[in-house]
């Protein structure tokens, strides 16, 4: 079978740099496509690796820092992209299409979304936040629907509730598929035998560094503490999925991953 994946860098497998010391296995580098072609990144395509080894093929057009909204484009208007795999507009053809939702706004346009959206208590800024989502998804829906292509959702950078998924219309939702509300969440309650909820959408955002310059002072501190919170919460007890990294599943988070492709692919 092939497999397709579309979204940011939830691809690959991250910061081996301090690990691996052949030669041999550094040569699984690989440059994401918006990355200088002459620069090393330490980024391996575990997913890449682990199909082949079961005897499949995979594509992809993912893009590290990429927003949600940004993926969506990439996929319902294929004419517009001008760098990666489909840089021609050309479509390639699979049997299953994967999408990694990460979060619908990112850097900059998350910053600014915040300052626009201050003065809201954070249940009240989350609502205006994944209305964006929703909108999207539709999109999404449409061009499945006009395409007759089945998408399968994998929350990664991000969680995408089932109560947000379901404010879709239904009639726009028969080829999309949520696996899970959040894949870390989810391989973090295998892992500890434990169902918790999920971590939360900011979780992982990556709006907290200096260069967003973020006016945290300026926003209802329930949407300040809410986010910090969420950040905080989940890194430790992830190290086992996401080690060597903190934002990305590592080679047993990416197994855990294909392993729930697979089995909704079963049915099981």
């Amino acid at each position: 079978m092939k497999f397709k994946f579309y979204g940011d860098s939830w691809y690959w497998v991250w910061n081996y740099h301090a690990i691996l010391k052949s030669d041999t296995v550094k040569s699984l580098y690989s440059t994401p496509y918006h990355f200088d072609p002459e620069r090393i990144v330490d980024a391996i395509p575990m997913l890449d690796i682990l199909l082949k080894h079961l005897g499949h093929s995979s594509a992809h057009d993912c893009h590290p820092g990429h927003a949600f909204w940004e993926t969506v484009d990439r996929i319902v208007n294929p004419e517009t992209v001008k760098h990666g795999a489909e840089s021609k507009g050309e479509t390639i053809s699979a049997d299953h299409h994967i999408v990694f939702y990460s979060s619908q706004l990112r850097g900059e346009e998350l910053r600014d979304f915040l300052i626009e959206n201050k003065d809201l208590n954070y249940k009240k800024f989350e609502e205006a936040y994944y209305a964006q989502t929703v909108k999207d998804l539709c999109l999404l829906g449409e061009h499945a629907n006009n395409t007759n292509t089945r998408y399968l959702i994998l929350p990664g950078q991000s969680v995408l509730y089932n109560r947000v998924f379901n404010l879709v219309p239904s009639h726009l939702r028969k080829n999309l598929v949520l696996l899970t509300e959040c894949v870390l969440t989810h391989l973090w309650s295998l892992s500890n035998g434990d169902k918790r909820e999920p971590f939360g959408p900011f979780f992982l955002t990556d709006v907290t560094g200096r260069e967003t310059n973020v006016p945290w002072e300026e926003l209802n501190s329930d949407i300040t503490n809410n986010i910090h919170n969420q950040i905080k919460a989940p890194r430790d007890s992830l190290r086992g999925i996401t080690w060597p990294d903190s934002h990305h599943p590592g080679a047993q988070g990416t197994l855990g991953m294909l392993d729930m492709i697979f089995s909704h692919i079963e049915g099981k």
